[in-house]
């Protein structure tokens, strides 16, 4: 516990709590112009406090981002930050590490409890969260993965696995497909045509539904959005049929 103690005041109109083996420190009036990083002992303390280490390990063994230009070896590195830092502090900090050409095209995810690998899901990007809600826990570890566009916009995309299947039923094609989640299912069946190519005719008209044991779960509405459908939930069990 640090409290501040004016020396201009006598000890009887402060409440000082001293006890054996207390520590007294003594700071040297100074002039806020000056623009000292730590202007009191408290700001000092604070960060002695509250800093870490934190370990950043790349969440793929995957190539970063053609953005990046620097790596290290197995792409895992430390750095300095404090518990207090923001989501933005983190990321910009990171970035800057990477030479990204952007602080926030950088995805975090945290690590699991139990065993020193990612959690299934990446942390979703707050203005208000903390390293240390990040983190969530007293292990100061961090996956990371660098991303082309910044975090806010990348966290409205959503990547489908579609498989595609001819009027006989037979699989012709299973492609991957990034598409903004207020986008409507028409708009994903406009999108499967042209990652197909000549697989498809242009005034084939798609049926898209999700398939679970082999068995349709639901034949998606065209005109309702694709988070309408919680598509990013199921996207290993699309199906687009002609």
């Amino acid at each position: 516990h640090m409290r501040e103690i004016d020396l201009n005041k006598s000890a009887d109109d402060q409440e000082l709590p001293l006890q054996d083996g207390a520590i007294i420190v003594v700071q040297q009036a100074s002039d806020p112009a000056d623009g000292a990083v730590f202007p009191t002992v408290t700001d000092f303390f604070t960060r002695v406090k509250d800093r870490v280490q934190v370990t950043l390990k790349p969440r793929t063994s995957s190539p970063l981002s053609e953005n990046s230009k620097k790596d290290t070896p197995a792409g895992v590195f430390t750095l300095e930050m404090m518990k207090s830092w923001t989501y933005d502090d983190v990321s910009r900090a990171v970035a800057q590490h990477l030479e990204l050409d952007h602080p926030l095209k950088v995805q975090f995810t945290a690590r699991s409890v139990y065993v020193d690998t990612p959690r299934p899901h990446p942390i979703q990007y707050s203005e208000d969260a903390t390293l240390q809600d990040m983190c969530r826990s007293q292990i100061y570890t961090l996956f990371y993965e660098a991303i082309d566009l910044p975090l806010p916009d990348f966290e409205k995309l959503v990547n489908l696995r579609v498989t595609l299947h001819d009027a006989k039923h037979d699989e012709v094609a299973t492609v991957t497909v990034t598409i903004p989640r207020d986008n409507t299912v028409s708009d994903l069946q406009d999108a499967i045509k042209k990652a197909v190519g000549e697989k498809v005719k242009a005034s084939d008209v798609l049926r898209c539904m999700e398939i679970h044991h082999w068995k349709i779960w639901q034949v998606c509405d065209p005109r309702l959005q694709i988070g309408e459908c919680h598509m990013e939930a199921n996207s290993s069990n699309l199906r687009a049929e002609v």
